[in-house]
């Protein structure tokens, strides 16, 4: 009797198939795996492992590397620690994007962003001490005041 297709096989898990059923379609279309593509073992006393490069699980077999039991945890520890750790968000002055790490979870701007507005505010602050009214003083004021509007919309 041949393998049950779609909803009658145990491992379907409503549109998508299981975990465990990707890897079974994975091995049955490309073969068990023979060498490690990252440390180039072919130890035929070591167990090879198809790992997904992207962590989508999905049916494509490009996404698929050989990897030996060893490099496989080190590939999926990596990248859950990335994961957990890092961060991409975007600048709320600029708009681009930063990686930041849990150290810098309250992290709102870039580097560059971050200068310019320390610029910024020692500037106004520095002209609004020296002289109230003076043209630097408005000038400096309304670029701070912009900086900070801009955070506050986003």
């Amino acid at each position: 009797m041949g393998k049950a297709i779609g909803k009658n096989n145990g491992k379907w898990k409503g549109k998508e198939v299981s975990y465990s059923g990707i890897h079974s379609y994975i091995r049955e279309k490309k073969g068990r795996p023979n060498h490690c593509e990252h440390c180039d073992s072919t130890d035929e006393t070591k167990e090879y492992h198809w790992a997904n490069k992207d962590h989508k699980y999905s049916r494509n077999k490009k996404d698929y590397i050989r990897l030996c039991e060893r490099c496989h945890i080190k590939f999926d520890t990596e990248r859950r620690r990335l994961k957990k750790e890092s961060g991409i968000k975007i600048c709320l002055i600029c708009g681009k994007k930063m990686i930041t790490n849990p150290l810098q979870h309250r992290k709102k701007v870039c580097t560059t962003c971050s200068y310019e507005l320390k610029k910024v505010r020692i500037k106004e602050k520095y002209w609004t001490k020296k002289d109230e009214g003076s043209q630097r003083a408005k000038y400096w004021r309304g670029r701070l005041q912009s900086l900070n509007n801009q955070l506050k919309n986003k």
